[in-house]
């Protein structure tokens, strides 16, 4: 496997392309707005203002980094060779390791003298246990905690990561050995700024009730916890501060949940992807929700064009996903074109919308991506005089 590099100025919003190379010696290569460019290794080295993204496959390719500090390095199968090069990994700031099964205990040891780490990421790991989460533990200076798909991870693990005051943003993701217990310790983090806790099929209401408690949480994921009900939500409702709630995938959320959520004044993002009990009329309470920018209805596929004249409403829209809401039709189309803020939008599988569909969007001027794949009453045609109206970025076919 060859490592992965890739470059990007810090104090830019261009989109960076990765692109593979044979080794990490030598110049580099990025690509910035579909231009490729060549770059001086030495150059970097000297230029504290590029941020790298380093993906490595063996222990060797460490010493070409040894110069760089800025820097987010991704280490795929973790084994006891990278132990030879703690000095190195000292340096980093960043580092996420995809064990691929590999990572055990005693490397997370190794691994807790990194005291200028902020941002570690260990995920699939089927050998690292509740032990090895109690060395991650002695990191003091941590801040963002990243543990996905780690099968032996437990309630004891969450426990030993409350100890670590400094953390703002905690991933606790496909671990489904982690239950209410392991939330109510989260808690204890009271400054913590992001909990994701998604796939993590054992979760109830419960553990939304010990989330509410904590008043500084602004983005709070919960996808696919599927044994959350309105009740939960009823709990969080109360966090004023959340900006951003993902509870896709969890399909006990009804009408009763989405009358809670209006409640959230300061939501700018919000994620309902199949929940498929809320229907069209239910969407009415969301439109309290002045702030929010990002809406992703996809697959709720009991929404319906009158769902899109209550959306309509929310002016501050700038993102919206319906994709394979199979029940709405051009006329759906016709009310959300008068979200005048919009820029992104997905309409891909809804096999009710025509050309006709299109038209309504002539004029709206901000559009610059939309994605209508698989939609069958679309023609050549009628996204050619789209693009022509719009100037169209990006619309995949």
């Amino acid at each position: 496997m060859f490592p992965i590099v890739c470059f990007s100025e810090t104090n830019t919003k261009q989109k960076v392309k990765f692109i593979k190379l044979p080794n990490i010696e030598g110049s580099f290569y990025t690509i910035i707005n579909g231009k490729k460019e060549k770059i001086n290794a030495r150059m970097i080295k000297d230029a504290p203002q590029i941020k790298l993204l380093a993906e490595i496959s063996k222990p060797n390719d460490l010493n070409s980094l040894i110069n760089l500090t800025d820097i987010r390095v991704c280490i795929k199968g973790y084994d006891s060779r990278y132990n030879k090069f703690l000095d190195i990994l000292r340096a980093f700031k960043s580092l996420e390791i995809r064990g691929f099964e590999r990572i055990k205990d005693q490397d997370i040891k190794y691994l807790s003298t990194l005291k200028n780490i902020k941002s570690l990421s260990i995920s699939y790991s089927n050998y690292m246990s509740d032990i090895g989460v109690d060395y991650i533990s002695k990191i003091r200076g941590l801040s963002d905690l990243y543990i996905i798909s780690c099968k032996n991870i437990t309630d004891n693990s969450v426990r030993d990561i409350s100890k670590l005051d400094s953390l703002s943003g905690v991933y606790i993701v496909n671990c489904n050995r982690i239950t209410d217990k392991g939330v109510l310790y989260i808690t204890k983090l009271k400054n913590l700024y992001k909990l994701d806790v998604s796939y993590n099929k054992e979760l109830t209401d419960r553990s939304l009730q010990y989330i509410s408690r904590l008043k500084s949480l602004k983005i709070l994921e919960l996808s696919d916890c599927g044994k959350i009900t309105d009740k939960g939500v009823g709990y969080i409702s109360k966090l004023n501060s959340l900006s951003k709630l993902d509870l896709s995938f969890c399909y006990n959320i009804t009408e009763k949940g989405l009358r809670y959520i209006s409640n959230m004044k300061n939501l700018n993002s919000l994620d309902i992807c199949f929940c498929k009990k809320i229907t069209g009329k239910d969407l009415v309470h969301i439109t309290k929700l002045k702030k929010l920018k990002y809406l992703n209805i996809s697959c709720c596929q009991n929404i319906t064009d009158i769902g899109l004249k209550y959306i309509s409403a929310i002016k501050s829209l700038s993102v919206l996903n319906l994709n394979s809401c199979n029940n709405i039709s051009d006329h759906g189309i016709r009310y959300i074109s008068k979200l005048k803020d919009l820029t992104e939008l997905d309409i891909s599988c809804c096999d009710k919308i025509t050309d006709k569909g299109l038209e309504y969007l002539y004029n709206s001027y901000k559009l610059r991506n939309i994605d209508f794949e698989n939609c069958k009453n679309i023609t050549g045609n009628g996204v050619k005089r789209l693009e022509k109206k719009l100037g169209i970025v990006r619309i995949p076919r």
